[in-house]
């Protein structure tokens, strides 16, 4: 549900009197509660939203420089006509 909107601004959960349910942290673990009324919460502080992406984007970067050696080993073995042969044959 998107947070409450009121005169432009969004109010906090505190000044709603709403309970939120305490959360763990994504990245960290640590518990937490949602200062604003959101659902999709996952990250206790900004900090560790900034920590949880940058290692997603390193994972993904090294799965892709895997894949381009693949690749690259695919094109020289094409290259050199033995392409799907394994060396014991």
């Amino acid at each position: 549900m998107a947070a409450e909107r009121s005169s432009g601004s969004v109010q906090t959960l505190a000044a709603t009197g709403m309970e939120a349910a305490s959360l763990d942290c994504q990245q960290c673990g640590a518990p937490f509660t949602p200062r604003r009324r959101r659902r999709d919460a996952r990250f206790c502080k900004p900090a560790c939203r900034a920590r949880w992406h940058a290692e997603r984007r390193a994972a993904r970067l090294v799965e892709l420089e895997h894949t381009l050696a693949r690749a690259a080993t695919l094109v020289r073995e094409l290259r050199e006509g033995r392409a799907g042969q394994s060396d014991t044959d």
